[in-house]
């Protein structure tokens, strides 16, 4: 045997032994991170179990290596060598996670998690290896439980096209908020009805079929475009067809359990149809081809160019990243305040009196408030009712900014949400828009809005006040706030009413600031 024949194999053998050492890097790195922060992939684990919207997260990660191991052939043709400024991304994610778990909203930190994994990855391995576990790394994004905040647009829509389209066919159709009546009977558009759980499940086997299926990037993108839009047009449809089918049948069809075994029935009928018509453009498979990659012709010196030590730091450097916001995060907690907040009240202002609250009273469902103020003030024959829920030491479940935290339920047998829109009021000085939300009982209208407080400021946005509170946390301020919500009867026309809210804000929100400022002073 010729000595250069001797030596390449040498070094064939020591590029095995050096890409083994690469792999097991990156899964020490993998499992050290999932162990580190646990109590966030647990979070996720529990959603999948609870709700069958997101009961796909236990199978993406087994997808995942599965989509590994068939590129298995391609991955041995690629030089595996350590790529250091990845260790950014790793520590940007553990920032975003920082600042996800003080403002206690989930769905950011576990998508931290995520990156956290995916740039570990390029760390150990590097960016050829990266670039080629592209979808299977992305594919783990899956795993996160979001879009349940797309529930309400989804059900208003789908309440739109359904009603339009009853109309359309020639049906009468009396219609308050996302309930409606026909001739023959009454229907509403609930979470269930919004398609959420279509679209995600065709968002995640529209990406795995396209990735399959297609080598062109553009294929790829306009398919999984698709399995977006088609989910939701598919549900306007199945939300008319069940309506018609209840409709023209006395309500003896689509109503009960066989009103979800269509929908799941005519979904899986539509799929299967947009995966057929996807594959009549299928491309051939070229994955085992790396020829563009050169990767066959390097010599093994170039493919394993690194010692089993190199991969060891590189997976040492991501776990010495990704640990730190963990006790960051204890230490920034522990500096709030755990005393309950002070006596809250607001007392009359500038003409504004105590009044009594008539029957049947409007409370807005908030879960886990520290203290509650509840009073009506009334002023030149106009009264406004002003309830406000105070939160300190927020944990999960006892947080302001919160999914749980409603006006109404969507299910409340009293109150119905008939028109919503956007108000200006003048608010201790300054002026804030603020969304307004029309309410009908049987006997009573309401219109309600809603602010929030944090650390002395006011914003009407979900977003804004869950950044305004980890900002106030980072700065070892504590985590106190309210909402504050302001409701007035709709006896007058609609002008009358804001112009009722906006005096009140005008006149009473210096007395309402005063409270709020009050009971955290002594809280704290």
């Amino acid at each position: 045997m010729r000595l250069e024949t001797q030596v390449e194999l040498a070094a064939f053998a020591q590029a095995g032994v050096s890409r083994r050492a690469a792999w097991v890097a990156v899964g020490v790195a993998f499992v050290a991170i999932l162990a580190l922060y646990w109590r966030t992939a647990a979070e996720m684990a529990v959603v999948w179990t609870r709700s069958e919207t997101f009961t796909h997260g236990f199978l993406v990660l087994p997808i995942s290596l599965w989509l590994v191991w068939r590129q298995r052939g391609e991955l041995r043709e690629l030089p595996v060598r350590p790529w250091f400024p990845a260790l950014l991304g790793v520590a940007g994610a553990g920032l975003l996670w920082l600042a996800a778990d003080l403002a206690s909203v989930a769905s950011p930190a576990q998508f931290a998690l995520v990156f956290m994994l995916q740039f570990a990855v390029v760390t150990v391995l590097g960016l050829p290896v990266g670039r080629a576990l592209l979808f299977p790394l992305a594919f783990l994004l899956f795993a996160v439980p979001a879009g349940e905040f797309l529930v309400p647009k989804l059900m208003d829509h789908t309440a739109d096209v359904t009603i339009v389209a009853l109309r359309a066919t020639g049906i009468p159709v009396f219609r308050e908020g996302n309930h409606f009546a026909i001739p023959t009977g009454s229907w509403s558009v609930v979470e269930a009805c919004s398609g959420i759980r279509y679209l995600i499940a065709s968002m995640m086997a529209g990406s795995l079929f396209a990735y399959l299926t297609y080598r062109s990037p553009w294929k790829r993108a306009a398919f999984f475009a698709v399995s977006i839009a088609m989910p939701i047009v598919a549900n306007w449809l199945r939300a008319y067809m069940v309506v018609m089918i209840g409709h023209l049948s006395g309500n003896k069809y689509a109503a009960g359990i066989d009103h979800l075994i269509y929908g799941w029935l005519f979904f899986g009928i539509v799929i299967a149809a947009m995966f057929w018509i996807g594959s009549l453009w299928r491309d051939a498979d070229s994955m085992a081809s790396v020829a563009a990659t050169g990767g066959r012709d390097q010599p093994a010196a170039e493919l394993a160019s690194y010692t089993p030590t190199s991969y060891a730091l590189a997976a040492a450097g991501t776990i010495v990243l990704a640990g730190p916001w963990l006790p960051l995060a204890h230490r920034i907690d522990a500096a709030v305040s755990p005393a309950p907040p002070g006596p809250l009240a607001v007392m009359p202002d500038r003409g504004w009196q105590t009044a009594r609250e008539r029957a049947p009273t409007f409370k807005p469902i908030f879960q886990g408030p520290r203290a509650e103020h509840r009073a009506t003030f009334a002023k030149d024959g106009h009264e406004v009712g002003l309830h406000i829920a105070y939160y300190s030491r927020q944990t999960q479940g006892r947080e302001l900014v919160n999914s749980e935290n409603v006006l109404i339920r969507t299910d409340d047998p009293l109150w119905t949400q008939v028109g919503s829109g956007n108000i200006v009021l003048d608010w201790d000085g300054r002026p804030i828009t603020v969304h307004r939300t029309d309410l009908h009982a049987p006997d009573e209208q309401l219109v309600v809005t809603k602010l929030y407080w944090i650390d002395g400021r006011y914003t009407a946005s979900d977003i804004i006040a869950k950044l305004l509170l980890t900002l106030q946390k980072m700065r070892f301020r504590g985590d106190d706030a309210a909402a504050v919500i302001l409701y007035t009867r709709q006896d007058d026309s609609g002008e009358r009413v804001e112009q009722t809210l906006g005096r009140f804000a005008a006149d009473m929100s210096s007395a309402v600031n005063r409270a709020l400022e009050q009971a955290a002073r002594r809280g704290g």
